[in-house]
């Protein structure tokens, strides 16, 4: 005989009253029998439910508010086919999210399933799915029927706000399920309202199981003697609001000042891993920057040492990725800061693409970066990448631009393939300008005319992003138009040109050469970008 305990706390006379007589009229399988226990506790509903759970003698134990009604009389039989179709199935609930939003408030997922009766009889529907039994992350706690003998977290948890959330994370965590029915008829009626929870209650719940619900994040940050801009971004990343980070630094500073700061931080925080290679060159540091891979990390967010994130960076971009799975990169406007850390104003590269937050499809936002000749996604510090797009290789979209490969909108092209880009418009990360940055240097500027030359005719040549003929022509024109002023300054200073500049000089003539016949209607878009070095 299987024994079922109904375990309700009661809040006004009236409806729990409603909810005995409703457990009365059920339909009761003949191998099963049905009792009730009345929970009370001054210490919250988890503390209430804990010490029913310990009194009862059932099998399964259905929790439900003191202000629920079931109204199908016969829900037992389904529930007890539920059970046997899993006995992984530990929690059924009629409310349910198929995800939990960074803010660990499960009631705010836009992936919500199940569906229930508000008191005015009228029937709310979660999202729509084709399955009866729909596996979820968490159930709602006006409905839990359990399947288990896993304590209530009443050590942690004294009010109305996360206990159910929290029961589903301890049944996870031991290899069970949490489902939600899907029924023509709904088995409960119920008025839903928001429960209001501290920001205590919050930090201790996201302290307790950011690790069972979110995905490892890997932020990556190589350094070399610059310890004050580098330890402010270090900071800044242990400052998220997002838990689950594994923050990998590899430092080939010829002096020790890095290292003798991040003695302190490795013992005060577990997540950070630090490699000093003093001896190693700028390009051995780098290779070990893209090499990283920590195969638990399911996301990585590469960092440079004298950017900064905002505090909640990654949990904003992370919600996106986990209610939308057509999403293959989120980014976000990125303010100017100086070398004092003060805003300052946007240049052309970094203006907002969107005065609001916006989905964008991501071949449209691949051709943007090529028609355009610029790199508004960002500079590594701004996108979080999910890392299963890479495909093992964290640079590049060929993967044979050789020296030319420019660590940022290469990967971006390559990503954008597989789905679509979020845009954030407030800032998330803060790009800094000051003296002995690359950004404006002669060499990269010629360097990156080459690598931007390069990609527009490797998009060309693989039909993606630029498949029509006008775009084809808006690329050429803004390459062309663009170059011509790079062309023109070293022309000037041929004299003063390194050897590697002149190298890349005589790819551009080539490459303008071959853009110019094009628009003029002498020639194709056949030929190939040369890439390769003696240098």
């Amino acid at each position: 005989m299987k024994k079922i305990c109904f375990i309700s706390v009661r809040n006004e006379d009236y409806k729990f009253e409603r909810l005995l007589n409703s457990i009365r009229n059920l339909k009761v399988p003949d191998d099963c029998s049905i009792s009730f226990l009345e929970a009370s506790s001054e210490d919250g509903i988890a503390s209430a439910y804990e010490e029913a759970r310990q009194l009862s003698k059932a099998e399964i134990n259905i929790y439900i508010d003191g202000n629920a009604e079931i109204i199908k009389d016969d829900f037992l039989y389904s529930l007890l086919d539920i059970y046997e179709t899993d006995s992984e199935i530990a929690i059924v609930g009629v409310l349910g999210a198929g995800y939990i939003p960074t803010s660990g408030f499960a009631n705010e997922s836009s992936k919500i399933y199940g569906s229930y009766k508000n008191e005015d009889g009228r029937t709310k529907q979660g999202c729509d799915i084709d399955k009866k039994i729909i596996p979820v992350m968490c159930v709602e706690g006006f409905f839990m029927a359990i399947k288990g003998k896993i304590s209530w977290r009443k050590d942690l948890f004294h009010g109305k706000a996360f206990y159910d959330t929290a029961q589903c994370m301890e049944y996870m965590r031991a290899g069970l399920k949490s489902v939600v029915i899907k029924e023509d008829e709904p088995w409960i009626k119920f008025e839903r309202v928001g429960v209001e929870a501290s920001y205590e209650e919050q930090q201790i719940f996201l302290d307790e199981y950011s690790k069972d619900i979110y995905p490892l994040v890997s932020v990556v940050i190589p350094t070399f003697q610059r310890p004050e801009y580098f330890e402010l971004a270090l900071k800044s990343v242990l400052a998220q609001t997002y838990r689950n980070l594994d923050i990998y630094i590899t430092d080939n500073s010829h002096d020790n000042i890095t290292a003798k700061l991040m003695e302190k931080y490795l013992k005060e925080d577990n997540r950070i891993k630090y490699e000093f290679y003093p001896e190693d060159s700028k390009e051995q540091n780098i290779a070990r920057y893209y090499t990283y891979d920590n195969k638990n990390a399911e996301y990585v967010n590469y960092m440079m040492d004298d950017d900064l994130f905002a505090p909640e960076k990654i949990a904003k971009m992370m919600d996106f990725y986990l209610k939308d799975e057509s999403i293959a990169l989120v980014t976000s406007y990125r303010q100017l800061i100086d070398a004092e850390g003060n805003k300052i104003p946007d240049e052309k590269f970094s203006r907002p693409i969107a005065e609001e937050t916006t989905l964008f499809d991501g071949k449209s936002a691949g051709r943007g970066i090529l028609i355009n000749y610029c790199n508004y996604i960002g500079e590594p510090t701004t996108p979080l990448i999910k890392k299963k797009y890479l495909n093992g290789r964290y640079k590049g979209w060929s993967g044979e631009e050789g020296r030319y490969n420019i660590s940022d909108y290469p990967l971006w092209l390559r990503i954008l393939q597989y789905g679509n880009m979020v845009y954030i418009r407030e800032p998330l990360s803060y790009f800094r300008i000051h003296e002995g940055q690359s950004l404006n240097r002669r060499d990269i500027t010629v360097f990156n005319a080459v690598t931007m030359a390069y990609e527009i005719q490797y998009a060309i040549h693989h039909n993606v992003y630029l498949t029509e003929e006008k775009d084809i022509r808006l690329a050429y024109l803004m390459w062309i138009s663009l170059t011509s002023r790079i062309l023109r300054e070293l022309e000037t200073i041929e004299n003063e040109l390194s050897a590697r500049e002149k190298e890349d000089k005589g790819k551009i003539e080539d490459i303008l050469c071959n853009m110019s016949l094009y628009i003029n209607g002498k020639g194709t878009t056949a030929f190939d970008v040369d890439v390769s070095s003696e240098l």
